[in-house]
C-alpha cells in the first residue's frame, strides 16, 4: 500500500490460499530449521562425545599418575621406617662399644699405672741393693 491508496481487497478463497501459502512456507521454513538444528546438536553431540573421551582418558592417566605416586610414597615409608629401626639399633651398639672402650681405657690406665709404680719401686730397690740396671726407655727422664 502506498501513500493515499487503498488497498485491494482479495476475496474470501483469495484470501484463505494465500493464508495457506504462506503457513506452508512457514512450515517449510521451520522444517529446514527443525533439520539444521538437529544436524547441529548430531555435530554437538558428537563433538561433546569426543572431548568426554579426552577428558576421560586424561583423568585415566592422571590416576595412574596418583597411583604410582602412593606406591612410590608407600614404599618410601616402609624404607625410612627400615633406615629409622636400623639407626636406633646402631645407636644402641655405639652406645655399647662406648661403654666396653671407657672400660677397658679404664683398665688399661690402672694397669698402666701400676706397671710404672711397679718399676719405680724395682729401681728404688736395685739401687738400695746396689744393682745398677738401665732403666727401661719409657722410664727415662721421669725419675
Amino acid at each position: 500500500m502506498l501513500f493515499g491508496m487503498t488497498p485491494e481487497k482479495k476475496s474470501k478463497g483469495e484470501k484463505q490460499s494465500a493464508t495457506e501459502k504462506s503457513l506452508k512456507s512457514i512450515e517449510k521454513h521451520f522444517s529446514v530449521i527443525e533439520e539444521q538444528i538437529e544436524h547441529g546438536f548430531t555435530r554437538m553431540h558428537a563433538r561433546m562425545d569426543d572431548e568426554f573421551e579426552q577428558v576421560s582418558a586424561r583423568f585415566e592417566k592422571v590416576e595412574r599418575g596418583v597411583r604410582a605416586l602412593q606406591t612410590g610414597q608407600d614404599n618410601l615409608y616402609e624404607r625410612v621406617e627400615e633406615i629409622h629401626r636400623r639407626t636406633v639399633n646402631l645407636e644402641l651398639r655405639v652406645e655399647d662399644v662406648r661403654d666396653t672402650l671407657a672400660d677397658i681405657v679404664g683398665a688399661e690406665e690402672k694397669d698402666a699405672e701400676a706397671t710404672i709404680n711397679h718399676e719405680f719401686r724395682i729401681a728404688h730397690l736395685e739401687r738400695l741393693g746396689g744393682i745398677m740396671s738401665a732403666p727401661p726407655p719409657h722410664l727415662v727422664g721421669l725419675e
